[in-house]
């Protein structure tokens, strides 16, 4: 967070033997194209939505839950706009 004159950070403890997969599709996207499908307002629910999975997420982290990663990495507020430019996207989240 900056709050105008500082940014204020944590760090979030990983748990030992997590490993990241990135996907990088074959194509590219421009960015801007990729932001105009974004809403230029976010609706209340969607946001809760996000902000309650940023919790869960640290939660899944900070406790070695990591079951509770599939649930703490659902958007409500990127994926289902940028579903249809990306065709690979909700199978891969399957």
């Amino acid at each position: 967070i900056h709050n105008g004159k500082r940014w204020w950070t944590s760090r979030v403890a990983m748990p030992h033997g997590l490993m990241c997969v990135v996907f990088a599709p074959d194509h590219a996207t421009e960015t801007s194209a990729a932001r105009e499908l974004l809403k230029a307002q976010v609706d209340l629910k969607d946001a809760i939505f996000n902000c309650g999975r940023v919790g869960l997420l640290i939660a899944a982290f900070a406790t070695n839950n990591l079951e509770w990663l599939r649930l703490a990495t659902e958007d409500a507020l990127h994926q289902p706009q940028r579903a249809p430019m990306h065709t690979h996207l909700v199978p891969l989240i399957r």
